[in-house]
């Protein structure tokens, strides 16, 4: 089966092609702008969908209809078209919520949403041996998905896996959630979270952050401080103020992932996502030694280390979910919803 596959993540919007032949060809890779540079909520998921569509149009001849377009989609989701929040994209906000149909009006096609993290553990089960596991992405949000060799991503309630919305601090002065809640495990630990602390930390304990390589080395203040510029790069060269930073941060995440592996008895936690993966194994070395730390208990202890790793693919892991998910279709039951769903094509508005 041919389809078009993308891959919507707080920052970057990914396409690519399925072809005949089950290849992924013509991937593209667009930055989306955001509620920090200015942009509304409304207009954020209207680029967001004239860009699927302008897409769609471009490259639609190598997949023609009826073959869908599937998309990993950062928020959970029910009966493979319903989006309940995107919190990473746009904070709390509900203009997503009939993005499938509007896209299935624009181009004709059928259109299922897929959790991205579930995409991504569908790809995981196609590369490794393991019979139980979690995919975890630590990026702008946090997330993850459970898969069980039997019967695939344990994706059958909406809020399956959505640890980044677990409260993890209770404090007054928790910080708030892209969602709008406050404490939560993805508002702490998160690639977007370690970035807004060491902006608090830079303006409430200022001579520490001037003698951090951070300013000295990467040339950071406390208003324009980035992970990309300043923190990532000073982490990876040994700044004890930025590794801290990361440290304090990541202590709730390693409680909760040992948490849950007791719990399911996983055989492997797999780490994902741009920031994870930005720091590398110095991350994962981290997570490992914070996870001993909240154990304490032999008999798990000894099994840590090799518990938790990287996932055993690249940035296009979410495309490469979406092929993986669509080979699993007919199992699944999806096979008539695939290629037979009545759907009309309308002209696509101005501007779209």
């Amino acid at each position: 089966m041919s389809a078009l596959i993308f891959d919507l993540g707080g920052t970057f919007l990914r396409a690519a092609v399925v072809d005949g032949e089950q290849r992924i060809t013509h991937v593209h890779k667009s930055r989306i702008p955001s509620v920090a540079t200015g942009c509304t909520r409304d207009a954020i998921w209207e680029t967001i969908a004239s860009r699927i569509v302008n897409y769609e149009r471009t490259y639609g001849n190598l997949a023609e209809r009826p073959s869908p377009m599937v998309i990993a989609f950062p928020a959970p989701v029910t009966d493979y078209c319903h989006a309940h929040q995107a919190a990473t994209v746009a904070g709390n906000s509900k203009e997503h919520a009939g993005i499938a149909s509007l896209l299935e009006a624009r181009t004709g096609r059928p259109v299922l949403l897929l959790n991205d993290v579930s995409a991504a553990a569908w790809r995981v089960a196609e590369i490794t041996p393991y019979r139980r596991f979690l995919v975890v992405t630590v990026s702008s949000g946090i997330g993850s998905k459970m898969f069980i060799r039997e019967s695939g991503v344990v994706d059958d309630v909406p809020f399956g896996g959505e640890i980044g919305h677990v409260v993890v601090d209770h404090s007054p002065s928790a910080p708030g959630c892209d969602c709008g809640s406050r404490g939560h495990l993805g508002a702490v630990a998160s690639g977007r979270a370690v970035e807004r602390l060491a902006r608090r930390r830079a303006l409430t304990d200022p001579l520490a952050f001037q003698s951090s390589q951070l300013v000295a080395k990467y040339c950071a203040t406390p208003e324009w401080l980035t992970n990309e510029q300043h923190l990532v790069p000073a982490i990876l060269n040994g700044d004890s103020w930025a590794f801290e930073i990361l440290r304090t941060a990541t202590v709730p995440l390693a409680q909760v992932l040992l948490l849950i592996a007791v719990a399911a008895g996983l055989d492997r936690v797999f780490l994902m996502g741009g920031f994870a993966q930005a720091i590398g194994p110095l991350y994962l070395q981290l997570l490992r030694t914070l996870a001993k730390q909240s154990s304490r208990f032999d008999l798990a202890e000894i099994h840590i280390d090799a518990m938790f790793d990287f996932a055993p693919s690249s940035e296009t892991i979410c495309l490469e979910g979406c092929l993986s998910f669509l080979r699993q279709a007919r199992r699944l039951g999806l096979s008539d919803r695939l290629c037979k769903r009545d759907v009309r094509s309308v002209p696509v508005i101005a501007g779209a």
